[in-house]
């Protein structure tokens, strides 16, 4: 993943509020009665944070950016430095839930991943996976990011069945956010160097836009039609026994 996204993807940036926003709205009822959590890829650990605030419990965390992990705020549960593909035993069936908030579309091999992350989870466990939404979307700005691909729901849907795991829901989010993602793939057009692609590409230009932005989520929730149309696509699976 690019690290200059760490720098910016904090707490208070309308897109980390508008993702919370929907994964508390569709998945809390699943997780308030779980106590083995873990999110796998961590990152900076924003996500783990207000996760762990909102549900007040600890949560594991997972990841191999030693940089990035040393230099932040990890919260209540603790972090590995780990690779899931290596399947220790440490980390066999320990999990009730796995989170996987933007990293599958960073993996080359997407179901090998999977199924490293099944090896984590109890039998029955859960699967709640975020992903960048709508191959016609793909830019420079995923590019830079690191991303290999934007899934729709049947690509997803049908890695998640091969690597063993039912689909139980499947919700699309961020419709307001279309319009301002086809201009960034525009624009960012013009440039070249990945660092400003990033920070162009994710950073609103002034406070007060991203004050705005933040009303998004709130606003989409009352249209209607507004879970047919997205930017990001929230999955919650579970492990097939």
């Amino acid at each position: 993943m690019n690290e200059d996204w760490f720098l910016l993807a904090n707490e208070n940036h309308f897109w980390m509020k508008y993702r919370f926003y929907y994964f508390r709205k569709y998945c809390f009822s699943y997780l308030t009665s779980l106590t083995k959590i873990v999110e796998i890829g961590c990152g900076n650990c924003s996500f783990k944070r207000e996760l762990e605030n909102h549900l007040v419990k600890a949560i594991d965390g997972i990841d191999l950016n030693v940089k990035i992990v040393k230099e932040c705020n990890t919260g209540k549960g603790p972090v590995y430095i780990y690779d899931v593909n290596k399947k220790d035993e440490m980390f066999h069936q320990k999990y009730e839930a796995v989170i996987l908030m933007d990293v599958l579309e960073h993996i080359e091999n997407d179901l090998e991943f999977l199924e490293s992350v099944k090896f984590c989870l109890k039998e029955d466990g859960y699967l709640f996976i975020n992903v960048p939404y709508g191959a016609f979307l793909f830019s420079k700005y995923d590019q830079a990011a690191g991303h290999i691909r934007r899934y729709d729901k049947k690509q997803l849907i049908d890695v998640l069945m091969r690597a063993g795991f039912q689909v139980e829901k499947s919700n699309l989010w961020g419709m307001l956010l279309l319009p301002i993602v086809m201009l960034r793939k525009f624009y960012l057009g013009f440039y070249k160097d990945p660092q400003v692609i990033v920070s162009k590409g994710f950073r609103p230009p002034f406070n007060f836009l991203n004050n705005l932005l933040r009303f998004f989520p709130v606003i989409e929730s009352r249209v209607p039609f507004g879970r047919f149309f997205g930017t990001s696509l929230l999955v919650i699976a579970r492990k097939l026994s």
